[in-house]
């Protein structure tokens, strides 16, 4: 597949800059889905994806901070600052004239979403969730129940010092939120891992997992996740988000955690689900 994409920096509000990959659509359409990344920047998978959707839509990939080639590597500045971030993203990305945009994440890039929808940060034409990862304290994940969590053998979390900044926090103790306290693969350096700060961490999740109202969504939402999911049961989220909301979650099946992503099944779930918001010509539908 021949790659057509962009590349620019959003400033934030600190007047630092955030890059982001375009993938504009060859055809006139101020419909746009930004999406996000997870705990890792999944490059190559997300890149499909949008490479898939482009004959349709516009998408933006922004690498969130603390990813990229920019100062502070693994790390924010504060607690919420992703949330601010993203608000500034969508603000720059509708001053360009793409004004219907969609919120589209992958796995915790989920919970970053969960985050503007549940505090009513932005508006959006709706809201998509691949194999996502809500929040570590729903009983939906298959790591649970081990000391030190990984996955593949190449992601870990430090689960006791984790427990133990949170409670710290909890009486007003704020001192060694940048403590690294996950390991993850680094994404933009060959064969190097990116250490990831509490604060971080924290700043990707709602504060409390059991005050996630989605049932109260003012905007279409979709969740999709492979049957060979290796982060999430999904039966369990299913059943879970059946219990949350009416709104569409479909298990594909024989994928799993990145190819849930680019697979044929999921670009049609999401054309369609697109169409309902947006007119597409239908000789351009991605099939």
């Amino acid at each position: 597949m021949t790659e057509n994409r962009d590349f620019f920096y959003v400033k934030m509000r600190d007047g630092k800059s955030l890059p982001v990959f375009a993938y504009k659509s060859p055809h006139k359409t101020n419909a746009t889905v930004i999406l996000i990344h997870g705990i890792t920047a999944e490059q190559n998978a997300l890149q499909q994806l949008a490479q898939r959707l482009q004959p349709n839509v516009n998408v933006f990939i922004p690498i969130l901070r603390g990813y990229g080639d920019q100062d502070g590597r693994g790390d924010i500045s504060y607690f919420g600052q992703y949330d601010h971030d993203l608000i500034d993203v969508a603000k720059s990305v509708n001053n360009q004239g793409y004004d219907r945009i969609f919120w589209a994440g992958h796995s915790m890039g989920c919970a970053n979403l969960l985050r503007l929808l549940e505090n009513n940060l932005v508006k959006s034409e709706g809201f998509l969730f691949l194999s996502p990862f809500f929040h570590p304290s729903l009983k939906l994940y298959k790591y649970q129940g081990r000391q030190e969590t990984k996955q593949e053998d190449l992601y870990k979390l430090k689960l006791f010092k984790i427990i133990s900044l949170a409670t710290l926090m909890k009486v007003g103790v704020y001192s060694w939120t940048n403590s690294k306290v996950a390991i993850v693969p680094d994404e933009f350096t060959e064969n190097n891992s990116l250490h990831l700060s509490f604060r971080l961490l924290l700043s990707r999740f709602i504060e409390n997992a059991k005050q996630i109202h989605l049932s109260k969504a003012n905007a279409p939402l979709l969740t999709l996740i492979g049957s060979n999911d290796e982060v999430t049961d999904a039966s369990k989220l299913q059943a879970w988000w059946e219990k949350q909301t009416s709104h569409q979650c479909t298990i594909v099946q024989d994928e799993d955690h990145n190819t849930i992503l680019h697979c044929d099944e999921t670009i049609r779930n999401i054309t369609n689900w697109l169409k309902k918001s947006i007119q597409l010509d239908h000789k351009h539908t991605v099939t």
